[in-house]
């Protein structure tokens, strides 16, 4: 076997070997996203929390719950909202349950009627109820300005309703008058009190998309091996 067949048996080698190992990470990937989806499917079927004298010590990530208590006279507007093509915002309102903790309470989407002037009417009557839904992650949305100052990212529309950009501790300082601000979100069922638009999809596991990427990557590096070895065996040609 001549220099130039040895160093082509290498490349082949290496390239095969990269192929297989990114097909490997994303099966490694996939099985991430299953077990990460089964845990979240066992926490959002487990049985609905109660919520009303104290927070239990637990995560309440993706739990269904029941709160007692009542909505805060104050709105943050999440800014750049598209629902059915249709521009608008989320709506978060703090809910403040008996003990003092506070929970933002997501209430669904309101349009804007096309115009960042318009501000919607949202406020609910203050009184004592129970609203039903369950705990996630804050939105990941919105847009940060560097060097911008917190004030140009946040917005006073009116008496308790502030637009803002993002979700993040310097625009949850104007919910939490004092209060302890629980860090996930409670996201209302449509038919409670205080729902606007709610229209939401639960996640799905992911795992789909890299098991499709690891098949490619795995056909790739079949079809280099069967290039490599039919180079290798082929029989060689008079002026080689």
């Amino acid at each position: 076997m001549n220099a130039r067949r040895i160093l082509l048996v290498i490349l082949f080698s290496l390239s095969v070997g990269l192929l297989s190992v990114l097909g490997f990470w994303q099966l490694d990937r996939a099985e991430q996203k299953r077990e990460r989806y089964e845990n979240f499917l066992e926490r959002h079927q487990s049985s609905e929390l109660r919520l009303e004298n104290s927070v239990p010590q637990v995560d309440l990530k993706w739990r269904k719950a029941v709160l007692r208590g009542s909505y805060e006279d104050i709105n943050l507007l999440l800014d750049n909202r598209v629902y059915m093509k249709q521009s608008g915002y989320e709506v978060l309102t703090p809910f403040k349950l008996n003990d003092g903790n506070a929970v933002l309470v997501n209430r669904g989407w309101v349009s804007n009627r096309g115009s960042r002037d318009f501000v919607p009417s949202i406020s609910v009557k203050p009184q004592i109820l129970e609203i039903k839904g369950y705990f996630g992650p804050p939105p990941v949305v919105g847009v940060r300005f560097f060097g911008h100052e917190k004030a140009e990212l946040t917005e006073k529309l009116g008496d308790g309703i502030i637009r803002i950009q993002k979700i993040d501790p310097s625009t949850l300082g104007y919910v939490s008058n004092g209060k302890s601000l629980l860090k996930e979100v409670f996201y209302l069922e449509g038919s409670q009190v205080g729902a606007l638009k709610v229209d939401r999809k639960l996640p799905g596991s992911g795992s789909e998309k890299h098991e499709a990427y690891a098949t490619q990557w795995f056909s790739m590096a079949a079809i280099l091996a069967f290039i490599g070895l039919w180079n290798l065996l082929r029989k060689k040609a008079p002026d080689e």
